[in-house]
């Protein structure tokens, strides 16, 4: 399990968020990494890494990708093959998709390979979440394997 905070690092304008911290790792070369904030985003496809971070790791680039950006435009990014930690959780070889901002998004290429619960009125939110977690219907669900 692992367990994070909201937080707001976007900017004073905007209410706070998911958070987490990523441990980007070069596949080829495990001592070049870089560490990132997150907002976990369910709305992006692929985990999206700034490509300041990317560029201390070394040359990475695997593809390109035509994305949908939040204002609905479709562009052209590149992407690469990087592993990624999230507490003790680690995606070997995740595509991901370079951007230029100081933040990454935590995309449903990783969210949706786990049980997530959201819980703003505590500030918090659980990726792999144990035990008994709640439903968006408002009804408790057993999550034990």
């Amino acid at each position: 399990m692992y367990t994070d905070r909201y937080e707001n690092i976007q900017g004073s304008t905007y209410t706070p968020r998911p958070t987490a911290y990523l441990k980007v790792v070069n596949p080829s070369s495990s001592s070049r990494y870089g560490e990132v904030e997150a907002i976990v985003d369910s709305g992006a496809t692929m985990t999206c890494i700034p490509e300041s971070i990317i560029a201390r790791l070394g040359y990475l680039e695997y593809s390109h990708q035509r994305v949908r950006d939040a204002n609905n435009n479709v562009v052209l990014r590149e992407s690469y093959i990087l592993n990624i930690t999230i507490g003790n959780y680690t995606f070997n070889d995740l595509e991901v998709i370079g951007f230029s901002k100081s933040y990454a998004l935590l995309g449903c290429d990783i969210l949706n390979q786990s049980k997530i619960m959201l819980d703003a009125p505590n500030n918090r939110w659980i990726y792999n979440c144990p035990g008994q977690c709640l439903e968006s219907d408002g009804t408790t669900v057993d999550a034990t394997p």
